[in-house]
C-alpha cells in the first residue's frame, strides 16, 4: 500500500529535522502528524500534518498548505528562524486574524493570513465603545535560515546577531485604532 502525499511529506519533513541536535529542537508525532518542540526560549512549535491529498503547516493558530515536500521543509525551516514571525490581532480581546511576517530584501512582508472575522464584510471590523485593536508578534531564533542572509535580504541592514531589523524574540504587543488585517485579504479568483 502506498503512502498518500500527506503522509509522505510528513515522514520526509521528520526525516530532515531529525539531524539537528535534540538540544535546539524535539520532534514530537502525534497521531499522522509531527510537532517541532524548540527546546530554546522564547519559542513556539511548528507542527505538520498529514491530510491526506495535502498537508498543512501550523503554528500558533496560524497554517498554509503546502504542495510539495519541499516546500513543507522550507516553511518549517523559516518559521524556526528570525526571519519569519507570526502576528495575532486581537480586536478588542477577541481573535480576529493570524498572519506571517517574513524578512526579505530591505522589510518585513506581511502574507497568508488566516481569518476569524470576515475580511469581506466591514462592519465585522468596527471598534465598539472602548475596544481597540491589539497585535502580538511571535518571533524566535532557533535554527540559522536556509540559505545565506546575503542571498535574500540586505545584509547591511541586519544587526550584530544578523537579525533583521525591528526584532524582538518572544512575544511583544501593540496598539492601534486601525485593523491589519482586512488589508491582507485576496479574494479567491472566481471560475469562469
Amino acid at each position: 500500500m502506498s503512502l498518500s502525499f500527506g503522509a509522505e511529506c510528513v515522514a520526509a519533513v521528520r526525516r530532515r529535522f531529525e539531524a539537528f541536535s535534540p538540544s535546539l529542537l524535539t520532534l514530537d508525532a502525534v497521531g499522522k502528524s509531527v510537532r517541532f518542540v524548540p527546546e530554546t526560549d522564547p519559542s513556539f512549535p511548528v507542527s505538520v500534518y498529514d491530510l491526506g491529498d495535502e498537508v498543512m503547516v501550523a503554528c500558533s493558530r496560524w497554517h498554509t498548505h503546502c504542495e510539495t515536500i519541499e516546500e513543507a521543509e522550507a516553511c518549517v525551516w523559516w518559521l524556526l528562524t528570525p526571519y519569519a514571525r507570526i502576528v495575532h490581532e486581537l480586536k478588542g480581546g477577541i481573535l480576529a486574524a493570524v498572519w506571517l511576517e517574513r524578512f526579505e530584501g530591505s522589510e518585513w512582508f506581511a502574507s497568508d493570513p488566516v481569518y476569524f472575522i470576515n475580511p469581506e464584510y466591514p462592519p465585522d471590523w468596527r471598534l465598539g465603545p472602548g475596544q481597540i485593536y491589539r497585535r502580538r508578534r511571535y518571533q524566535q531564533a532557533v535554527l540559522p535560515p536556509p540559505i545565506a542572509p546575503e542571498d535574500f535580504c540586505e545584509i547591511a541592514l541586519l544587526d550584530e546577531g544578523f537579525f533583521p531589523p525591528d526584532s524582538r524574540l518572544g512575544e511583544r504587543w501593540e496598539e492601534s485604532k486601525t485593523p491589519v488585517g482586512p488589508s491582507l485579504f485576496e479574494p479567491e479568483p472566481e471560475d469562469d
